[in-house]
């Protein structure tokens, strides 16, 4: 798949919020991001929000309330084993293959994001800079479960400086990172929100954003690039990892698709799985 044959995302909700339970009660755990490739439905989100249940099941809304996540799950392996957070994964992905049940009830609020739609190739032609999409946990409102509803926000940035990646010990190549102001997050619609912390917006989506002037007349300017997966206090940055590992990672696990997957050639990330379902 070639740069020209790129779709951009559509302006709907491809973040869905994720919880677990806790006495009974939904526990809002991070943000998943929704994929379509072909006829199958993933939902992809970090692996430290899988691991900080337990195992658990995760719960993704539905209509009217919410529901278990049904499918097969794939997790990237940690290299270190026991590590605060997978400090030692730098991919920190897991990657659910969904019912058609689930499927079904996810895309009644929210969008697949579809195979087209995926920035693979922006390293070749780097954006101005990135959105980080999300549901800070700060603005999680109610307990109860019909009641329980994470607030979307984002964080249009700049690109980082080569500086800020050295800093992570990451590079452009394989990670996306981007200075977080607080005072700078907003609701999709444009009014702003400030919020101490974006915690819980690990397993969001990260767009990819053009230089208007250089888009066609009612072409839009985003494309799905990266997961965030983590937010360093140190150096005052969020992380994604490149979209680049969680096609990979789907490539491998479903071979089938990978013909209606992007071109990945250009970019191999030893995106080690362990996958429920080696099938």
């Amino acid at each position: 798949m070639r740069p020209q044959e790129r779709q951009p995302v559509e302006e709907k909700p491809i973040a869905c919020p994720l919880c677990g339970t806790r006495n009974g009660s939904p526990t809002f755990v991070a943000t998943g991001t929704l994929l379509a490739v072909n006829q199958e439905r993933f939902l992809v989100t970090a692996a430290h929000a899988y691991d900080d249940l337990h195992h658990n099941p995760i719960m993704v809304p539905r209509k009217g309330g919410w529901t278990p996540i049904e499918g097969d799950l794939l997790v990237t392996i940690d290299p270190a084993p026991g590590t605060l957070r997978r400090r030692g994964d730098h991919v920190d992905l897991a990657i659910f293959r969904l019912s058609d049940e689930c499927a079904v009830a996810l895309g009644e609020l929210f969008q697949f994001a579809p195979a087209h739609s995926l920035g693979c190739w922006d390293r070749l032609c780097l954006p101005e800079g990135y959105r980080f999409c999300g549901y800070p946990e700060k603005l999680v409102q109610g307990t109860d479960q019909l009641e329980f509803r994470p607030t979307l926000l984002v964080y249009e940035t700049p690109r980082a400086s080569s500086t800020l990646y050295s800093a992570l010990g990451l590079t452009e190549r394989t990670h996306i990172i981007a200075h977080f102001n607080s005072q700078k997050v907003m609701f999709p619609d444009g009014r702003k929100r400030a919020v101490g912390h974006p915690e819980g917006m690990s397993g969001g989506p990260i767009l990819s954003v053009r230089d208007s002037k250089l888009a066609q007349p009612h072409h839009q300017t985003t494309w799905l690039s990266g997961i965030v997966i983590e937010h360093s206090r140190l150096n005052c940055g969020l992380i994604g990892v490149r979209i680049e590992a969680a096609v990979g990672a789907i490539a491998k696990w479903r071979p089938h698709l990978i013909d209606a997957l992007p071109d990945i050639e250009l970019l191999n990330l030893d995106c080690r799985i362990d996958a429920n379902d080696p099938s």
